[in-house]
Formats: C-alpha cells, structure tokens, sequence
C-alpha cells in the first residue's frame, strides 16, 4: 500500500491464485497501527467486497473503490490518485529481475521487490 505523500506503508505478495483484497486484510491492522492517521485507502473492484469493506471500517478505514461515471464519449479517463499507484507499478516493474525473472518462492520474489522500492526511493532521494 501506497501513502499520497511519503511513499509505501506496506506490501505483501501472494499467489496468482489469491486476490489482492485478501493481502488487504493482512496489511490493514499493521499499517493503521504504523499510521493511525489513515482513514482512505483507494482500491478496484475487489475491494468493493462486503466483508473487506466491513473489515476496515472496524479498523477506522474507508475504502474507495467507486469509479466515477465516465463522461459521453470517453472511453477512459485517469482519476489522480489511482493514477499516482499505477504508475508506481509501471515503475516497479521496469525492474528487470520483478518483471521477468521467476522465483522458486514467494519469499524470493518479495525480496526482489523490496530491492525494486528501494531502488525507487534512492531515485527520488537524488
């Protein structure tokens, strides 16, 4: 999960078969222990699940996962703040070892992106 202003609370990796609202469920009671302050996370489809959208509102959570109707004729139009996250994976994977190498575990391929988000940051501290 991602923080508009000063970069990743926190990041699981799951099997292909497992959906990301499921890691949410995981990460959520961290990171608002980490950052008792959040009150919004954005997120798609999954995210308008019941149970994950009761789950975090126990913790004090709104989850955003609305998408705005689109204007006559507009196919796509970016909202801001889910542009901000997609672009970080587009950054993300441009790390060659994330996005083509394949790793025996999960273990392996999490270090692999913790090294990638470290590469960012060190870019952006520059």
């Amino acid at each position: 999960m991602i923080e508009k202003h000063s970069g990743v609370l926190g990041a699981i990796v799951l099997p292909a078969n497992m959906q990301d609202a499921y890691g949410a469920r995981l990460l959520l009671p961290g990171i608002k222990e980490r950052v008792p302050t959040i009150t919004t996370i954005l997120g798609d489809g999954a995210y308008r699940q019941g149970p994950l959208r009761e789950f975090a509102a126990n913790l004090g959570i709104h989850i955003n996962a609305d998408s705005p109707p689109l204007p006559d004729g507009k196919i796509f139009v970016p909202q801001p703040l889910r542009w901000r996250v997609e672009r970080f994976f587009s950054w993300l994977f441009k790390w060659r070892r994330v996005a083509k190498n394949w790793c025996y575990s999960i273990w392996g391929y999490a270090t692999d992106v913790s090294w990638a988000i470290l590469g960012l940051a060190m870019k952006r501290a520059v």
